[in-house]
């Protein structure tokens, strides 16, 4: 496996903060007058999941009013970025296979365990018990708004600076 920066794949860095100005400007366009208002809504709340407010930069101080213009803004860059020419060549290229969370066109869903698609930063680990085993899953803010049943369970070997017992959804 390689890993490899859409930045890399242009010679010119300004050609490609060009071409992303120009997507940016058009998909603020597209947001303003035509995305349905439920796919708005849903990529608006997948925007909130993905901002990390005490991040590299400290957002933790904007007003409501601030926070939601970044939250705004999530799917004008995701999809800008993801509109970027050279990077649309080579994911959707002939010998590349997409893998990716939801399911989407041309490409393989997966998830973050065996049972669950939930992205592991937005949602919260535990064990799920399925007849006499136990599988992992990342349950979503949704699913932590419902009623779980979370029980915890220690493990005396088990006593690590991060890791000194398991939770399991019952």
């Amino acid at each position: 496996m390689d890993i490899i920066r859409i930045g890399d794949l242009y010679e010119d860095k300004k050609a490609m903060e060009d071409e992303l100005a120009d997507n940016v400007k058009h998909q603020k366009e597209v947001y303003a007058t035509s995305v349905d208002p439920a796919k708005k809504l849903k990529m608006l709340t997948t925007s909130a999941l993905n901002v990390r407010w005490d991040g590299a930069k400290d957002l933790t101080k904007l007003s409501d009013k601030e926070k939601q213009a970044v939250i705004d803004m999530g799917p004008v860059y995701h999809d800008a970025y993801g509109s970027l020419k050279k990077r649309r060549a080579f994911n959707r290229g002939e010998e590349k296979i997409v893998l990716f969370t939801n399911i989407i066109p041309n490409a393989i869903a997966i998830g973050t365990t065996k049972s669950s698609v939930t992205k592991f930063w937005t949602g919260f680990g535990v064990l799920g018990k399925r007849g006499d085993s136990f599988q992992p899953r990342i349950l979503s803010p949704t699913q932590l708004q419902k009623p779980v049943e979370v029980i915890e369970i220690s493990i005396p070997d088990l006593s690590t600076k991060n890791f000194s017992s398991l939770q399991m959804a019952a």
